[in-house]
């Protein structure tokens, strides 16, 4: 069923609008919580593909909110093409996304996507019934606000993601799976924000009103303690400025290009060479000397290891 609240159905309508300007209707999937939903998108959008998600295997009990995993699970099942992109029900895509995954696609035979999200403040007292007026002005007045937030991840069919039994819509899943790739894979990471616009449609607060926390929506303490359980702290790494690869420029025109990320943290650096018992060696040498440190090293390795 539509949004009862008219902002959030225009903001849904044109993301969906902004993606079937970027590929064909049926190659759209969209995941809601009852077929209800499913049948009243389809009178929309004849072609469009939609699930609705199996109340007795992909909900939670307790919080009434589905499982992440149900949704990956589902999307690798029934997506049509070789590239899997998975954006919010708020997010505009740009044209600038297709072109840079292209370019990408054509340079890695394996790869994880992802991109800062540009917010665009929606006020309930303007008009944004012209999709194609509202990506204009998002365009001209969106900013990057966080790393941390993941909206758009992009990856190939056959590349094995695993995905935990976390909650959709609420927070944590995004940065433990981004650490997981960057920690536990060699899959390439690459963080695609220089080269596309990712608008994020952020509903302006009434006067007065605060935004609710992260760590107080529902079921916001399943994903924490959940996250913890399977990795401890590691997804504090899972930002998206953490990515070793940055994909720069504009794609569209064939002017895009990859560069390392020397901004990366040196935590991931030493838990990517840390042993099994997390251990590691850090030494540190004087200008001149590095010959003598590595007839160091060598002689070390071939004692203990």
């Amino acid at each position: 069923m539509p949004n009862v609240d008219p902002i959030q159905h225009q903001i849904q309508t044109n993301a969906i609008w902004s993606w079937s300007q970027l590929l064909p209707m049926e190659n759209i999937l969209l995941f809601f919580d009852d077929e209800k939903s499913c049948s009243f998108m389809r009178t929309l959008y004849q072609e469009i593909s939609c699930q609705s998600l199996p109340l007795s295997k992909c909900f939670h009990s307790t919080y009434h909110r589905p499982y992440m995993n149900c949704v990956f699970d589902l999307a690798q099942q029934h997506i049509k093409t070789s590239i899997l992109v998975f954006v919010n029900g708020d997010i505009i895509l740009h044209n600038s996304v297709p072109h840079a995954i292209s370019f990408v696609n054509t340079h890695f035979r394996e790869f994880f996507l992802v991109g800062c999200r540009r917010d665009y403040v929606v006020s309930r007292s303007l008009n944004y019934s012209n999709p194609a007026n509202t990506l204009q002005d998002a365009l001209n007045n969106s900013q990057i606000t966080s790393t941390a937030d993941i909206d758009f991840i992009a990856f190939k069919t056959d590349t094995p993601i695993y995905m935990a039994p976390f909650l959709v819509g609420v927070y944590r899943w995004d940065n433990w799976l981004l650490s997981e790739m960057l920690l536990r894979t060699n899959i390439t990471v690459i963080d695609v924000t220089q080269s596309t616009f990712i608008i994020h449609q952020k509903l302006k607060e009434l006067d007065g009103q605060k935004p609710l926390h992260h760590s107080s929506r529902i079921g916001a303490a399943y994903n924490d303690e959940l996250t913890k359980n399977i990795s401890g702290t590691d997804y504090k790494v899972g930002f998206i400025n953490n990515a070793p690869q940055i994909l720069s420029g504009d794609c569209q025109k064939n002017q895009c290009e990859f560069k390392e990320n020397l901004l990366q943290s040196e935590v991931i650096l030493l838990k990517q060479r840390a042993n099994t018992q997390k251990y590691i060696a850090v030494l540190t040498i004087k200008r001149g000397h590095i010959p003598l440190v590595w007839n160091w090293v060598s002689v070390f390795t071939l004692v203990y290891m």
